[in-house]
């Protein structure tokens, strides 16, 4: 039999980001609407996003910005149609 040799485990502190920019899937589940409203309101101005690339075809959303714009949605009346 050969002896067999077991790895010590590591550890070492694993480093825990908090995300700085989330994906449209990501932000969209986040403010608890669909990616079709979030681009829709993304093509509108109302929600920053950054773009990301040379030809800025990626985006990408502050996690600040989405916070901001749903403080600033919070008591807003809708318009009912």
């Amino acid at each position: 039999m050969t002896p067999t040799t077991t790895n010590p485990p590591d550890l070492r502190p694993t480093l825990q980001l908090e995300p700085i920019l989330l994906r449209a899937e990501e932000a969209a589940a986040a403010l608890a609407i669909s990616e079709r409203t979030l681009w829709e309101l993304t093509q509108n101005g109302e929600i920053p996003c950054v773009k990301i690339g040379e030809k800025g075809r990626g985006v990408r959303y502050r996690v600040e910005a989405l916070r901001a714009w749903a403080a600033t949605r919070e008591g807003v009346k809708s318009d009912g149609g």
